[in-house]
């Protein structure tokens, strides 16, 4: 999770350019924005729109290790 300052730390704008932008981001669904405290954070939400397998696919494993000896 990143903070404004985190991003205006990083570019070379100032801290109210930096939160408009991320406001705007914000608007058009790119990111989204979280308090904690009195902090916002800022994340990129999950891509929901294409699952990674198909229901009716087997899916591919992520374990590329030998099975054990039994």
């Amino acid at each position: 999770m990143t903070t404004t300052q985190d991003v205006a730390d990083v570019v070379s704008d100032a801290y109210e350019t930096v939160a408009e932008k991320l406001r705007a981001l914000e608007r058009d669904g790119v990111i989204e924005s979280k308090l904690f405290g009195n902090e916002r954070v800022w994340v990129v939400p999950e891509d929901t729109d294409t699952p990674d397998v198909a229901s009716d696919e087997t899916p591919i494993p992520t374990d590329t290790r030998a099975p054990p000896d039994v």
